[in-house]
This record gives C-alpha cells, sequence and structure tokens, in this order.
C-alpha cells in the first residue's frame, strides 16, 4: 500500500494527531471515493498498530464495522474502547445509544444493531454501561432515564434481589412527589405500574423484604392510576420522550399495557396477592363480568363467616376488602357511563340515550284497575247515555315498564353490583375506617361519575336528606365550573323535585320541576300521543315501604310528562286537600288535569263540585290554557240553571263587559256574548297539542304557580 511518504513526513513534525488524522481521513476516503473496504480497513488496522491510544483511531474503526454491520467486530472494538477510555467523554453518545435502544421498543434497524452489539459484550461490561449510562441521566438531571436504566439493570443483572428493587419503587414515588404533578397519569407513575411494579411482584420473597406499609402504598398509587386512567373520558397519551415499554420481559405482568385498565387492575391486584400471600380467592379473573366478580366475593365472604364462627376472626381478609372496592368502583363507573354516556362513558361508549332513576309517584295506585263512569253527555239527538271507562283509562298508563331488556339488565346489575359491595365495604369498623381513608386519600369527592352514583345510591336508600345535598353540590359544581351540561342539570332538577315532593316539600318540588321545564323548552320535541312515561327498567327502592323506582329515558320529550304528574299532584295537596286554597291554585290544576284527562276526571269533577259550591270561579288564564272539550262544556253548565248559574270570570282582564249566551247543554240565549264568544273560539282549540299547551303555561305562569306554594 503507497502511502507517498506522508505519514513519515507528518511524523517528523512530532505530531502523534496529525498521524491519526491522515489515517482517519485516507480510511474515509477509501471507503467513500474509492469503494475499497479492504484499503480502508487496512488503514484503520495500521493506524491502531502506530496510535494503540488514540481514541479517534479505535472510534473510527468501530464506526467502520458498524456499517459493515459486523457485530461480533463493533462489539470487541466498543469492548475496548470501553476499557481503554472509560473517562472520553466522546465514547458516552454511542453508549447512550445503546442504552435507549435497550429502553425503547423501536424496530429501527440500526437500535436492533445496537441491541445486538451490546448482547456480544461481557456481562460484566453490560452491566458497567448500563451503571454508567444511569450516572450520565442523573448529572444531566434525566431521573425518568436513571430509574428505567435502574430497572434494566435490575431486570438483567438483579443480585441485591427485592430489596434494590423496592428501592427503586421508592424512589420513583418521591421523585414524583417532588416534582409536583397533579394528574396522577404521570410519566413517573406510569413506569412504576407498567414496568417496575410487575418486576417486583412477581419476584420470590419479595414481601419478605418490604413492609407492609410499602405494600399498602404500591397498591394504592396503582390503583389509583388505574381507576383515573379508567374514569377520565379521553385517556392521555404519554409524553413526548415517554415510551414505554409494551411488554414487560419475563413477568406475569406482562399483559398490563394491553388490557382496559380494570383488566389491568385486577391483574395487579392478583400479583399482589400472590405476593403478600393473601387468599387469592376473593378475586375475580380478569375480565370476569360484574355479577360473576361479586358471585365470587359473596362466596368466600360467606365462607369466611362460617370459619369465623369457629375460629373467632370476624374481620374478612384484606383480599375481600380491595376486590369489592376495585368492583364498587368499577360497577358504578359502568352505571354512571350508562346512566350519562356524554358525559361519562367517552366515545368508547355504545350507549348514547341518557337515563335518570326516578321516583314512582303513585305506586299503589299502579296495581289498581280504575273504572269510573263518565259524567252524562247531552247527544246530537238530546238523548242521554252513559259511557262507562274500560280499562285503557287506568292509572298504569301514566308508567308503563318495559320488559327487561339488555340495556336494563346491564344498569340493574351494574347497580346491584355496586350496592352490594358497598354494604360489604362498610360492614365492620375496620373496612369502614380503609375506605373512608382512601376515598378521602384519592380525593373521591370530586369524582363526578361517583358523586352521580352516590346521588342515586342515597336516593334508592331513601336517605332523602343526604341525597338533597349530594344533588345541590353537584349543581353548584356545575355553576362553578360548569361541568355538567344542560341535559344533566335538568335530570338533577327533577330528582330533586321528586325527593322534594316525596319529603311534601310541594314549593321547593315544583320550583325545581319549573327550572327543568326551562332547559326542556330548549330542546323540546314532541312525545307521543299516548303521553306514557316508558320505564328502561325497575328498582325496589328501600326506605319507606311501597317505593318503587324507575329508570326513565333522559330525553325532554320522555320527561316532560313525569314532571307534570309531579306539578299535578302537587296542586291535588295544595288544592284539593285544604279549604284554604284559592281560585287561581284550582284553575292551574285544572288546567293540568288536561294532560291526563281520562285519568283525572273524578278529580276534576271534585273541583267542579267545589266551585259550584262557593257560587263563583275567577280564573283569568282560562282560554289561554284549556283546550280539553270536556272541560269547556261543564264550564258551559255551571253558566246554566241546572250547573247553579255559577258566576265565572274566566275572560283574560282586559276583556270588556262579559256577554252570555248557549254554547252547549242548554245555556239561556241572551248570555253574554263575550263568554259565549269566547268559548266558541276554544271549543275550535279543543285539537291543539296538549302537550305544548301545557309545556306553555308551565313557562308562562311560571311566577304564578310558585305563589301558589308560597306557604307550602
Amino acid at each position: 500500500m503507497e502511502t507517498n511518504g506522508e505519514p513519515d513526513q507528518k511524523m517528523k513534525k512530532g505530531s502523534t494527531q496529525s498521524v491519526s488524522q491522515w489515517f482517519v481521513e485516507k480510511s474515509q476516503t477509501c471507503l467513500k471515493q474509492q469503494d475499497d473496504r479492504f484499503a480502508c480497513k487496512a488503514f484503520l488496522l495500521t493506524a491502531k498498530i502506530l496510535c494503540p491510544h488514540d481514541f479517534k483511531i479505535q472510534y473510527q474503526a468501530y464506526c467502520f464495522e458498524k456499517t459493515a454491520q459486523d457485530v461480533k467486530q463493533a462489539a470487541s472494538i466498543l469492548l475496548e474502547m470501553f476499557k481503554n477510555f472509560p473517562l472520553d467523554g466522546r465514547l458516552d453518545d454511542e453508549l447512550k445509544a445503546i442504552s435507549k435502544s435497550l429502553l425503547g421498543d423501536s424496530k429501527d434497524t440500526h437500535a436492533s444493531f445496537l441491541k445486538d452489539v451490546y448482547e456480544h459484550l461481557p456481562t460484566k461490561i453490560q452491566r458497567e454501561i448500563l451503571e454508567h449510562c444511569a450516572k450520565l441521566s442523573q448529572q444531566n438531571h434525566n431521573d425518568l432515564e436513571e430509574l428505567r436504566l435502574k430497572l434494566l439493570i435490575n431486570q438483567r443483572f438483579n443480585k441485591d434481589g427485592p430489596k434494590e428493587v423496592s428501592l427503586l419503587l421508592n424512589s420513583i414515588l418521591d421523585i414524583e412527589k417532588k416534582e409536583g404533578f397533579k394528574n396522577v397519569a404521570n410519566p413517573y407513575r406510569k413506569l412504576m405500574v407498567y414496568e417496575v411494579l410487575p418486576f417486583a411482584l412477581s419476584m420470590n420473597k419479595l414481601g419478605q423484604h418490604c413492609s407492609s406499609k410499602d405494600n399498602s402504598k404500591w397498591l394504592h398509587k396503582t390503583m389509583e392510576f388505574f381507576i383515573t386512567m379508567a374514569t377520565q373520558p379521553h385517556p392521555q397519551k404519554l409524553s413526548s420522550g415517554d415510551h414505554m415499554t409494551n411488554i414487560v420481559l419475563g413477568v406475569e405482568g406482562s399483559e398490563l399495557s394491553r388490557g382496559s385498565p380494570w383488566v389491568n387492575l385486577q391483574h395487579i391486584l392478583k400479583l399482589f396477592a400472590k405476593c403478600c400471600q393473601w387468599e387469592s380467592g376473593f378475586i375475580a379473573a380478569p375480565g370476569s363480568g360484574l355479577g360473576e366478580s361479586w358471585s365470587i366475593i359473596q362466596k368466600h365472604v360467606q365462607r369466611h363467616s362460617i370459619n369465623s364462627r369457629e375460629e373467632g376472626e370476624k374481620v374478612p381478609p384484606k383480599a375481600a376488602f380491595y376486590a369489592s372496592l376495585v368492583l364498587l368502583l368499577r360497577a358504578s363507573y359502568h352505571y354512571a357511563s350508562i346512566m350519562s354516556p356524554q358525559q361519562y362513558g367517552g366515545s368508547s361508549s355504545h350507549h348514547h340515550q341518557s337515563h335518570v332513576l326516578l321516583e314512582d309517584l303513585e305506586p299503589k295506585k299502579r296495581s289498581k284497575k280504575h273504572k269510573h263512569t263518565h259524567k252524562k253527555r247531552k247527544l246530537e239527538a238530546d238523548k242521554e247515555t252513559h259511557i262507562d271507562s274500560d280499562g285503557s283509562d287506568d292509572v298504569s298508563d301514566v308508567i308503563l315498564p318495559s320488559e327487561m331488556t339488555p340495556l336494563s339488565a346491564e344498569i340493574t346489575e351494574a347497580f346491584h353490583t355496586a350496592m352490594n359491595c358497598w354494604r360489604l365495604l362498610n360492614s365492620n369498623d375496620t373496612f369502614i375506617k380503609d375506605f373512608t381513608w382512601l376515598l378521602h386519600r384519592w380525593k373521591a369527592d370530586t369524582w363526578s361519575w361517583f358523586n352521580s352514583f352516590q346521588a342515586d345510591r342515597l336516593f334508592y336508600l331513601g336517605e332523602n336528606v343526604q341525597a338533597i345535598s349530594m344533588l345541590q353540590s353537584r349543581l353548584k359544581a356545575e355553576q362553578d365550573d360548569t361541568a355538567l351540561d344542560n341535559p344533566d342539570r335538568m335530570k338533577i332538577l327533577i330528582q330533586l323535585a321528586c325527593i322534594y315532593q316525596s319529603m311534601a316539600r310541594l314549593a321547593d318540588a315544583c320550583d325545581c320541576v319549573l327550572q327543568a321545564i326551562t332547559i326542556m323548552n330548549t330542546t323540546y320535541v314532541e312525545g307521543n300521543p299516548s303521553r306514557g312515561i316508558v320505564s328502561e327498567g325497575s328498582l325496589t327502592g328501600a326506605g319507606r315501604s311501597g317505593r318503587l323506582l324507575h329508570i326513565l329515558s333522559a330525553s325532554p320529550s320522555m320527561l316532560l310528562p313525569y314532571c307534570i304528574q309531579l306539578v299535578l299532584l302537587a296542586f291535588k295537596k295544595r288544592v284539593l286537600h285544604r279549604a284554604d286554597s284559592n281560585d287561581t291554585g284550582l284553575g292551574h290544576l285544572i288546567v293540568l288535569m288536561q294532560y291526563y284527562w281520562s285519568r283525572e276526571e273524578p278529580q276534576f269533577n271534585e273541583a267542579i263540585r267545589r266551585i259550584r259550591k262557593q257560587g263563583s270561579f275567577f280564573y283569568h288564564c282560562f282560554l289561554n290554557y284549556v283546550v280539553n272539550i270536556d272541560i269547556l262544556e261543564e264550564f258551559a253548565h255551571l253558566k246554566t240553571e241546572d250547573g247553579g248559574k255559577v258566576n265565572l270570570d274566566l275572560l283574560p282582564s282586559s276583556s270588556g263587559v262579559q256577554r252570555q249566551r248557549t254554547v252547549t247543554r242548554g245555556v239561556t240565549r241572551g248570555g253574554k256574548e263575550d263568554f259565549r264568544a269566547g268559548m266558541e273560539r276554544q271549543v275550535m282549540r279543543s285539537n291543539d297539542n296538549v302537550e305544548a299547551v301545557i309545556m306553555k303555561f308551565l313557562m308562562e305562569e311560571r311566577d304564578s304557580i310558585k305563589l301558589t306554594f308560597a306557604d307550602s
């Protein structure tokens, strides 16, 4: 090989660096310009002999082997460089690249080559390289990378065993606390949950090297993480540079990142049970259904209860507590996400229609068959006949429970599962203390989905004061940060009205209904002609006997009939059951009776008897909202001799002198013309949509309605 005497000339100048530089440049020229790999390698071998302590020569030879994809030779040169130049900062970049290839899950060809080079190094050197890289990360204040490298060292060369891993877990939590993350779904918690903890729990005798306090802390942090991940509407993506490995090699937690958060939590719970030697039978297999999971817990709790009578141990083991707690949160979130899919279900929810839990306002009447005789009607040929009611006029047409659908079965299973777990977690002082402490530590009062279930739980149990407090808190939260959309606010208001109604707080009930009606008006869609309240499912409520709760669709057109029924019942209690009621209240009641006319006719006849007895009736809203032909006939009849010649003032207050004339049922000619004209106009409106009329009444007469209940 010709050198043209150039190195001799440069060496004469006494510059070793110049010699190495010449060899590097010459080798690069052979490779780039002449594509002569053999000449290139020959120059580098010569240079290594002449300059054995020159890093630049060694590094160029290493780069040549990388380009040639020669793993064995590249590993050999890397080993030599690491031994001869351990403190040379120019090597650090390559070592860091190797460590990143080991930490990442990249399928890049270069990363794969670096992994292969690393694997060809002696085991001792492999560890020293990772420890060196961990120190570099520490110097650069890259805590996350340092922690991941320490985990990798433990996974590959763990000699200190569980003690070192437990220190690593606590270090992660200490750094997370120091960094002050507000969201638990941060890179440090993810590293702990997805990578470190599964590896730690798979180690033998971890429980012997860790205190029960540490185990509890790690489990609580893990539960908090997965609960957050499972219940946030839009799961957070990993931040830039936060590359969690998809599989933790060689440990039982390798399935974590592939499952849903609830399934992952079950996996971790199983690992903790095995590590801590808990009775793992309480914990259902990951992916088990809600009902199946509760059956497993219940079976083992009953078995424990039988054994405890013999052994004297009353409190079920920790596994029962944690299995029930996880199942409670999972079931209550599932329930809330079905009841309010837009708010809690997120884009992954297969449910679209929102629902609300409300009490049957007249459950005792639901089982009775009401048949009554309509009043005598005068027909065209002046012939009178009695028209009897058939079963269609039964009060049961107000709420029509459907058959058990897949949706209702899913809702009731989630609700009952959550309720069963709640009872178990509050069955003894030890569980109550731990349960309360965890909810406080996790700030569960800020979980709107859990508060939603809590409100329905209290409502179901008939604990009205607490339910009202919970619902009012949710309304206040909505006012503070607009956490609720209008439909959710409407649902809460109707639930509050329902509770107030059961407590005979009529003014509060009507106020809440009227607020809900205002929200409905923005999205009002006419309901079906039957005006039935269709139930998706029913629950037998606790508390006072005879309570029946229905799961109703929360669309305005479906809830309007319930709201009208609620206000109607309030008016009945205020007007028909009290002697001090005024004509305005009685008039409002008559307007509302039109909605469920066939079943309300007996109560209407009672109102007519009261009007006839007092001899007068003043209600200036009559012509605005009364369109029912039977009611119009009855009031026209009240003006006749047979009807009692009742003094009626039904025209708007701006009208002039009232004039009468026959409209129906024999009112004498010569009657006041204004009254006759007004009643004739009302007859023309008898086909008006009653829902629209009642909706307009509730909107326009809001202040007057509230005034009726001012002293209630």
